[in-house]
C-alpha cells in the first residue's frame, strides 16, 4: 500500500496526540510517537521532521529517540514550575508580546515540567520559546511554603491552648522557620532592589518580620515547653513575646495590604488567579493580625489553618490533580 504524503502549512501550532495514531500503519515506524511542534513546510507524516529528511531510514530512529527523551523528562517531573509577575517582566524582551500575553492565563499556577511543556504547546510556543520560559519559571515556592507553615504553627498551637512538651517541638519548628524566612526575605530584598521592584522589597521586609516573629515564638515556647523559671527567664520571655506580637502584627498588616492590592489588580485585569490569591492573602493577613493580638482563640487558629490550606491547594492544584488522577488510575487497575 502506498501512502501519499501531503505537506501542510501551519503556524507553529501543536498537533493533538490523536493525530499520531496514523504512524501505527506505517511500516518501520515505532508505535510510540511524541507529537511536537509542527513548523511551516513540514510533512504531517514525518512528525515535524523537515522535508529533506523524508524517505530516509533515520526516521524510525529519530522518532524513537524523541520518545526516549520524553521518558527521560518524565523522571525529572519532581521539579516544579511557576510563572510569577517578575518572570513576565524578565521575559518582556525575550519573547513576542502575543506570547507574553498568553502566559498571563497560567501565571501563579504550579506545574510539573511535563505539564508546563504541554501547556506551552497548547499556546503554540516553539521549542526555543519553551526553553526560555522554563528557564525563568523554575519554582522555589515549596521551600517558602514549608517555612510559612513552620512559622505559623506556633499561633495555631497557642490558639488551641496546647501546652507541655508540644511547645518544645513547636519552638524547634519556629527556630527553623526563623532562619528560612530570614534567608528568603533577604534574597527578596536584594532581588527587589536589583530589579527596582518595590513590591518585592516590601515582601522581603515582611519575610524578615516573619523571621523575627518566629524567633520570638521560639523563645517563648522554649521557655514554656521546658518550664524554665527564674527572674532572668521571665524577662527574656517577656521580650520574646513582645517581639513575636509586634512583628507578627506588622507582617499580617503587610499581607493584608498586598493581598488587597492584588485583588484590585485582578479585578481590573480580569485575572482570576490574582483575585483568588489576593483574597487568600487578605484572609491569612487578617487571621495573623488576630492571632498576634490574641483575639479569637480556637476560631482564629482554625482560620489560619483554613486559609493556609486553601492557598496551598489553589497554588498547587495542578500538582494535586495530577497526583489524584494517577492514584485513581492505580486503584481502578
Amino acid at each position: 500500500m502506498v501512502i501519499k504524503q501531503q505537506t501542510i502549512k501551519t503556524t507553529n501550532c501543536a498537533i493533538p496526540a490523536s493525530e499520531s495514531n496514523i504512524f501505527s500503519s506505517i511500516s518501520g515506524v515505532k508505535d510510540t510517537f511524541t507529537p511536537g511542534i509542527y513548523q511551516e513546510g513540514c510533512d504531517i507524516l514525518s512528525g515535524g521532521i523537515p522535508e529533506q529528511f523524508l524517505n530516509k531510514k533515520e526516521i524510525s530512529t529519530t522518532i524513537e529517540n524523541d520518545s526516549l527523551k520524553v521518558n527521560e523528562e518524565k523522571t525529572k517531573s519532581c521539579n516544579r514550575y511557576k510563572i510569577y509577575s517578575k518572570d513576565l517582566r524578565c521575559l518582556k524582551n525575550k519573547i513576542s508580546d502575543d506570547r507574553l500575553k498568553s502566559l498571563i492565563s497560567i501565571k501563579d499556577v504550579v506545574f510539573t515540567k511535563e505539564e508546563l511543556q504541554n501547556k506551552l504547546n497548547q499556546l503554540c510556543f516553539n521549542e526555543g520559546e519553551r526553553e526560555i520560559v522554563e528557564k525563568y519559571a523554575k519554582d522555589p515556592g515549596i521551600f517558602k511554603t514549608i517555612m510559612d507553615f513552620l512559622g505559623g504553627q506556633a499561633d495555631v498551637l497557642f490558639g488551641f491552648k496546647v501546652m507541655g512538651k508540644a511547645l518544645a517541638a513547636s519552638a524547634m519548628a519556629s527556630g527553623i522557620a526563623s532562619v528560612g524566612l530570614g534567608v528568603i526575605g533577604a534574597i527578596d530584598i536584594k532581588d527587589g532592589c536589583k530589579e527596582k521592584d518595590n513590591i518585592k522589597v516590601i515582601k522581603g521586609v515582611a519575610g524578615l518580620m516573619g523571621s523575627g516573629a518566629a524567633l520570638g515564638d521560639c523563645g517563648v515556647n522554649l521557655i514554656n515547653g521546658f518550664e524554665l523559671k527564674g527572674p532572668g527567664v521571665r524577662r527574656i520571655s517577656g521580650v520574646a513575646d513582645k517581639l513575636a506580637t509586634g512583628l507578627g502584627l506588622a507582617g499580617g498588616v503587610i499581607d493584608l495590604i498586598l493581598g488587597g492590592r492584588e485583588v484590585i489588580q485582578g479585578i481590573k485585569e480580569k485575572d482570576q488567579n490574582k483575585k483568588v490569591n489576593g483574597a487568600l492573602d487578605m484572609g491569612l493577613g487578617t487571621a495573623s493580625i488576630l492571632a498576634s493580638l490574641n483575639i479569637g482563640g480556637p476560631l482564629t487558629a482554625a482560620a489560619l489553618i483554613g486559609f493556609f490550606t486553601a492557598k496551598v491547594s489553589y497554588s498547587y492544584r495542578e500538582i494535586f490533580k495530577e497526583t489524584g488522577t494517577k492514584l485513581f488510575d492505580k486503584i481502578r487497575k
